[in-house]
């Protein structure tokens, strides 16, 4: 994991909070970061003794103001090396974190084009419109795209 400490508690802040990664993951990096002795904050003490994800999240949050939002949401997503594999439900459920972070914060163009999955994705579920394949098939496709354009 690269960037500074803030950057590194917003990418494990999302990743925490979506499922993608456990709090022992957490913890040890909190451990790392400690024993390293680099941008020392209370808040990583409060993270390396965090026995709940809610303990550990809100100590992530206290490190993670000052962190490049969007670039950290593209590396969480990077994350997803199963991206392809996803259920209807999973992909509704990346979609609808995706869509509530641009609706907290302004989405940056590349992010607008994800927005509206996750309404897609739950109508096709419901039978609504289209196949819930082709939903996911089409927000894989758009998640792919942004992580080559803008990933390195």
């Amino acid at each position: 994991m690269i960037g500074s400490t803030h950057d590194q508690a917003g990418e494990l802040a999302l990743a925490l909070e979506w499922g993608l990664i456990d709090l022992d993951e957490v913890v040890a990096w909190a451990d790392r970061r400690i024993l390293d002795g680099a941008d020392v904050d209370q808040a990583l003490f409060e993270v390396s003794l965090s026995e709940s994800p809610k303990v550990a999240l809100s100590g992530l949050n206290r490190l993670a103001p000052a962190c490049s939002f969007w670039p950290s949401v593209l590396r969480v997503l990077g994350r997803i090396t199963e991206i392809e594999e996803l259920s209807p439900k999973q992909a509704s459920k990346l979609a609808k974190h995706i869509f509530h972070l641009g609706m907290r914060r302004d989405a940056p163009e590349p992010f607008s084009n994800l927005m509206h999955h996750w309404d897609y994705i739950d109508l096709a579920i419901q039978g609504v419109t289209g196949s819930p394949e082709n939903a996911v098939g089409e927000f894989v496709q758009d998640v792919a795209a942004l992580l080559d354009k803008h990933v390195e």
